[in-house]
């Protein structure tokens, strides 16, 4: 997971070569968004991809279980889940009560399609929660 340090710094890179004009920008640490609003204006044709890791909760039952995949949204129709490409797992598997994060980022996403040069890639990492079901008890 980038910390706020990383992000911020490739905000003042995007500022600097003028590709986004930025007034605010999720960021999430851990798996939790400290700052939930953002709106880019879109520059230069440049594409912002969301991605949203999946969050599963569930309550203990002594079996492996799992949270698998995520959701993504552009700021253009035509860029498709073709267009780019995951390198990390993007699965979380336990056994045993607690939260259990993907840990994905944005470093773990790239462009492969040559017709966007200008592709940003904002992360909310996904997660595994299970818990024990005998504190309703």
């Amino acid at each position: 997971m980038e910390s706020n340090f990383a992000v911020e710094k490739k905000i003042r890179t995007m500022r600097k070569k003028r590709i986004l004009h930025i007034v605010a920008i999720a960021l999430v640490m851990g798996g939790v968004i400290t700052a939930a609003s953002s709106m880019l204006k879109n520059n230069d044709n440049t594409i912002v991809v969301t991605i949203k890791g999946n969050i599963k909760n569930v309550t203990f039952n002594g079996q492996r279980q799992s949270s698998i995949g995520y959701t993504f949204k552009a700021s253009s129709d035509s860029y498709t889940a073709d267009d780019f490409v995951c390198y990390a797992t993007d699965s979380v598997s336990a056994v045993n009560t607690g939260t259990y994060p993907m840990r994905i980022s944005s470093n773990d996403f790239c462009n492969v399609n040559p017709n966007y040069k200008d592709v940003v890639f904002v992360v909310e990492d996904g997660c595994l929660q299970i818990s024990d079901d005998s504190a309703e008890e």
